[in-house]
């Protein structure tokens, strides 16, 4: 015990400063000592040229091998070296795959840390074209039975959407958002809507005015086989009869169409008007028609004349 101890005090400044030199020898050889590591999910950001569209657009990730002191690479994380890449036309090689050969200088670098090898980004790209689709309007809500749209347009009627080429081959419309109907409106309106944009297109424009013109639901109905009446003036010594005994007639009525189901034969009144008539003959009169009916028209009778028979009575 007593030797070791000899051992370690003798000529103590000398062992020292040997000591000192062998741990200042150690760290400049260690930190001259080059280790290689891949840092994997390492993130890209993908610029397109304008004329390329993103089919979805993913994350993109590379895995790079970096050399640097061990000490250095060992609190590396991905983001450290997050890089940045533009793809045009010249990176297709066929249909929709383009390939871009990444290089160190597209990632951040890091001090002591030098990129030996970055991958080839295989990405699946479309064309990005334009093309004019047909704006159509969209409705919420009705109106009251009594009124309906009779015309509806919109302004502009077509826009230019531009987007991946596949989605717009089978674009022809876009909708407009929900236009709010109500029982309580009856005139005609307009109303700035906006489109129904589907994601990953852009347009011109994503408003449009939408003019609706509201009427009155006006319908017809046809009634036919309705008997007719003579209304004569009242003399005793004169009689009229229909040339033909089966005679009848029919009648275009319209008002709205809650109206003209609920219609009845019998509210229709059909009658040719003899009061002018004062000689025995045979004439041509026309035919009248009226209905008990409210909010109902008569629109047209046919026949609109039939024959009559006057006779003088004994």
């Amino acid at each position: 015990m007593n030797r070791f101890f000899s051992f370690i005090v003798s000529d103590y400044p000398r062992k020292l400063m040997a000591l000192v030199f062998a741990v200042m020898l150690y760290i400049g050889v260690s930190r001259q000592i080059f280790v290689e590591r891949n840092i994997p999910s390492v993130p890209v950001e993908v610029k397109l040229a304008p004329e390329l569209s993103f089919i979805a657009k993913p994350r993109y990730q590379v895995t790079l091998t970096v050399r640097g002191a061990e000490r250095a690479l060992q609190k590396l994380t991905p983001e450290d070296f997050s890089g940045s890449v533009y793809i045009g036309p010249e990176n297709r090689v066929s249909d929709d795959v383009y390939l871009v050969h990444m290089r160190p200088d597209m990632f951040k670098q890091k001090p002591g840390v030098k990129i030996v090898n970055a991958p080839v980004l295989k990405l699946n790209l479309q064309r990005r074209i334009s093309k004019r689709v047909q704006v159509k309007p969209q409705f919420s809500g009705r109106l009251s039975d009594e009124y309906h749209c009779s015309d509806v347009r919109c302004i502009p009627a077509e826009v230019v959407v531009s987007g991946p080429e596949l989605m717009l081959k089978s674009l022809d419309t876009v909708f407009t958002e929900p236009i709010p109907l109500a029982e309580t409106v009856t005139d005609p309106f307009e109303y700035e809507s906006r489109l129904a944009v589907p994601a990953d297109l852009q347009f011109a424009t994503t408003k449009v005015m939408v003019q609706v013109e509201i009427i009155k639901s006006f319908e017809q109905r046809r009634i036919g086989g309705l008997p007719v009446r003579l209304m004569q003036n009242g003399s005793d010594k004169l009689k009229a009869v229909t040339v033909d005994p089966a005679q009848s007639a029919d009648v275009t009525l319209s008002g709205l169409s809650t109206r003209l189901a609920a219609l009845k034969p019998e509210d229709i009144r059909l009658f040719a008007d003899l009061s002018d008539i004062r000689k025995p003959g045979i004439y041509t009169v026309p035919l009248r028609s009226s209905c008990a009916a409210e909010g109902v028209s008569v629109k047209a009778v046919t026949p609109g004349e039939i024959k009559v028979k006057v006779i003088k009575l004994p």
